[in-house]
């Protein structure tokens, strides 16, 4: 499977505890994860107020779920929050601490004699 990296993908959860999300469908104006095939990765963001939690994870069509992967950082000490109620944020990201900067690309091509 793929990892995907798509636009303006963002659906609301309810789910509560370190269980998969499941995922209650697109924000108005977004696209839904069902734009994924079964098993894709993606880098996430959820949030709900205060709390937040950035990862990776995989796309599930049925049930229509995200399963944590790795979780990168969180306000539960880099692990995966233990939601309690309320309906969360959950969007597909771009995780900037994987990111190359332009310097690195440079270092990079100078290394291997590029340039």
């Amino acid at each position: 499977m793929a990892l995907r990296k798509e636009p303006f993908v963002k659906e609301t959860t309810d789910t509560l505890g370190i269980v998969d999300y499941v995922l209650n469908g697109a924000v108005t104006d977004f696209q839904a994860f069902s734009i994924l095939d079964d098993g894709d990765t993606f880098d996430y963001t959820a949030r709900l107020l205060a709390e937040f939690e950035a990862g990776r994870g995989r796309y599930n069509s049925g049930p229509d779920s995200i399963t944590r992967l790795e979780v990168y950082n969180s306000t539960n000490g880099d692990a995966a929050v233990n939601w309690g109620s309320g309906t969360k944020d959950i969007s597909m990201t771009y995780n900037a601490a994987q990111a190359i900067t332009k310097d690195e690309v440079f270092k990079l091509t100078m290394f291997i004699g590029g340039m």
